[in-house]
C-alpha cells in the first residue's frame, strides 16, 4: 500500500519519497508540506535525521533501536512498537536508496557509520540498546562492534531471525527436488513445480525491469525498490568479513521457517559473550506481524528490561 501511495504521489508530483516517510508525516497536511520542500529543493530528505526513523519517540525508558531487512523498509516494524512498552522509544534504522535515486551503501561498515552518527544525534552515550531485522541483524552487530571498540557499553543486541555469514549453505536444488521425489506425492511435486515456475519468471521480469531503469539512470520505481535494494544489500554482506563479538547475543528464531542448518543460524562460534536463541511463532516474514508479532515484541521487552537492571559494570564486561 505505501508503494502505491508514493507511486501515485511521484506521478503527480514528481517528488519521490521513503516509504518511511509515513511514520514522520501520517496526515495529508505534513504530506503535502514535506512534498513543497522537496520541490522547492529545501529538504532533501524528510526533517531530521533521515536513517533514523521515530517509531514510538515518547518515553522514558531506554531506546531500542532496530536496523531495516534487506529490502530497506522500517514500515514493517510499526506492529513491532505496539508490543514493547508503553513508554519504550522505539526506532526503526531505514536504507539509503528507499527514494530510489541514491545508491545504497556499498558496505556493511558503511551503513554501520552512518547509522550511528545518527543514533549517536538522538542518544549521545550509551548504554546502547540495538537490534536488527534479517540482514539488518548483521548492521546492527557491526555498530555493536563499533561501540565496543570506541569504550560505549551496548547493553543489548538483539536479532530478530537473523542468518550468520557462517549459516552453511541451503541444501542444493538438485538434493532438494531429489528428496522431494522421494517423500511427496505427484501432486505435490507439481503444485511446488508450478509455484517455482512462477516465482522463477516473476524474479526475470523484476530483473529485467531493474537492468532497464538502471541503465536508463532515472529514479527506480516504487514497485521495484524492495527487489533493487535487497539485491543490493546482499552482495554487500556477501563480502562483509565477521569476527567475533565479546558480548552476549540474543536471537529470535522463527519457529515455522523450514531452514536446514544449526537453530542458532551460525551465530554459535561468534557470541563470545554468550548466545541466547528464542522461539517464537511464525516463519521469517509472518513473525513481525499480528499475531505473532505480539509474542515477539512481549519477548524482546523482557530482553530489554533485564538489560536495563543490569549495573554498568555487567553491561560493559
Amino acid at each position: 500500500l505505501a508503494a502505491r501511495l508514493f507511486a501515485r504521489i511521484e506521478r503527480s508530483t514528481g517528488v519521490s519519497l521513503p516509504h518511511g516517510a509515513l511514520l514522520e508525516h501520517q496526515t495529508v497536511e505534513q504530506l503535502a508540506t514535506l512534498i513543497r520542500a522537496r520541490r522547492q529543493g529545501t529538504g532533501v530528505h524528510p526533517p531530521g535525521p533521515f536513517f533514523v526513523v521515530p517509531i514510538h519517540a515518547g518515553g522514558t525508558r531506554a531506546p531500542f533501536f532496530c536496523v531495516h531487512g534487506a529490502g530497506g523498509n522500517v514500515l514493517n516494524l510499526v506492529a513491532l512498537g505496539r508490543h514493547l512498552a508503553s513508554d519504550r522509544p522505539f526506532y526503526g534504522v531505514q536504507a539509503r536508496g528507499l527514494d530510489g535515486v541514491e545508491p545504497p551503501f556499498s558496505s556493511i561498515e558503511q551503513m554501520a557509520d552512518a547509522y550511528l552518527a545518527e543514533i549517536r544525534a538522538v542518544q549521545p552515550r550509551g548504554p546502547y540498546f540495538l537490534g536488527g531485522y534479517c540482514g539488518g541483524g548483521l548492521v546492527a552487530y557491526e555498530m555493536a562492534q563499533r561501540l565496543r571498540a570506541t569504550g560505549e557499553r551496548v547493553a543489548l543486541l538483539a536479532l530478530i531471525d537473523s542468518p550468520s555469514p557462517l549459516l552453511p549453505p541451503p541444501e542444493s536444488r538438485i538434493r532438494r527436488w531429489s528428496r522431494m521425489l522421494r517423500e511427496k506425492d505427484a501432486g505435490s511435486i507439481l503444485e511446488r513445480a508450478r509455484l517455482k515456475w512462477r516465482r522463477d519468471t516473476g524474479a526475470a521480469r523484476t530483473a529485467g525491469a531493474l537492468r532497464f531503469h538502471k541503465g536508463r539512470g532515472g529514479p527506480i520505481p516504487h514497485e521495484l525498490r524492495d527487489q533493487w535494494l535487497t539485491n543490493e544489500f546482499m552482495q554487500t554482506a556477501a563480502s562483509y568479513e565477521i569476527r567475533p563479538y565479546s558480548g552476549e547475543l540474543v536471537l529470535f528464531r522463527a519457529r515455522d521457517e523450514s531452514v536446514a542448518g544449526p537453530a542458532n543460524l551460525g551465530w554459535g562460534d561468534l557470541a563470545a559473550g554468550g548466545l541466547r536463541v528464542e522461539d517464537v511463532p511464525g516463519d521469517h516474514h509472518s513473525l513481525a506481524e499480528e499475531p505473532h508479532v505480539r509474542v515477539l515484541g512481549t519477548k524482546l521487552e523482557v530482553f530489554l528490561q533485564r538489560a536495563e537492571s543490569l549495573s554498568p559494570e555487567a553491561i560493559s564486561a
